[in-house]
């Protein structure tokens, strides 16, 4: 069983760029770690209600807060598991497939955490 697409450039985007991969904005075929990325930001949009790139206009300078999220003042409120999932997804190649064991353990224990 083939887990992706052949890796394409020049792909049409569709989605919402606030939460989407950096890949995906640069119009490059989304795979596996495109998903990680995106719900890694979707986390932290919901556990701190915004995400600095929220209000900027151009995908050149949303892809360019993305890419320095860790330079953020939001890093301080993020939970380092949700970080970890970031990293995970910006270390793999196209065609890797993601270590969910690696990051769903302590991103499940994260949101645990915060729970009544």
């Amino acid at each position: 069983m083939q887990c992706h697409q052949p890796f394409k450039e020049q792909v049409h985007f569709t989605g919402t760029p606030c939460f989407a991969s950096t890949r995906a904005l640069l119009g490059n075929q989304q795979s596996c770690q495109d998903d990680l990325e995106s719900l890694a930001y979707i986390l932290i949009y919901l556990v701190c209600g915004s995400l600095p790139w929220q209000e900027t206009t151009t995908i050149s300078q949303i892809i360019n807060l993305k890419v320095c999220i860790g330079d953020s003042p939001l890093v301080s409120v993020i939970l380092p598991e949700f970080l970890m999932v970031l990293e995970h997804a910006w270390s793999l190649a196209f065609d890797k497939r993601p270590d969910y064991a690696y990051i769903s353990k302590p991103t499940l224990m994260a949101s645990r955490a915060d729970s009544p």
